[in-house]
């Protein structure tokens, strides 16, 4: 009887044993698809939330002035010292038509880091901003 007592407990285990591994294989899965859940939700808002240059370009591209001065404005914040980000704004106020605000980006992004391209853009907006004040009659 004792012999049979311990075959029995010895299927019992093998049986828990099959149980106990079906049930980690669950819990991995659930525990991989959560997690794979996760960094699908946080990627999909991180590029909703982060703003990019690209989505300033993308703006500019559909002529939307507003936007895409919104979305720089919301990526140098209130760094004063973005020569890019100047840069950007000298761009954008130049394609709305605004050549004062223009000026003041271009200067500001040619002061922050002198380059050939700043240069020959307020240079270019100074020009314009000449030819202008002399056909605008008094």
């Amino acid at each position: 009887m004792d012999e049979a007592i311990g075959k029995q407990i010895l299927a019992e285990m093998k049986k828990n044993t099959r149980m106990n591994q079906f049930f980690v294989i669950v819990l991995v899965l659930i525990v991989s698809t959560g997690v794979a859940l996760t960094k699908s939700i946080n990627k999909k808002r991180s590029e909703q939330v982060r703003p990019s240059w690209s989505q300033v370009d993308s703006a500019l591209k559909q002529n939307d002035y507003a936007k895409a001065m919104q979305i720089t404005q919301t990526l140098i914040g209130s760094r004063t010292d973005d020569a890019y980000g100047e840069d950007y704004l000298g761009y954008i106020h130049y394609r709305s038509g605004d050549l004062n605000k223009a000026e003041l980006h271009y200067a500001r992004a040619n002061e922050l880091c002198p380059s050939e391209r700043s240069e020959k853009a307020l240079t270019s907006i100074q020009k314009a901003l000449e030819f202008k004040n002399r056909q605008t009659p008094n």
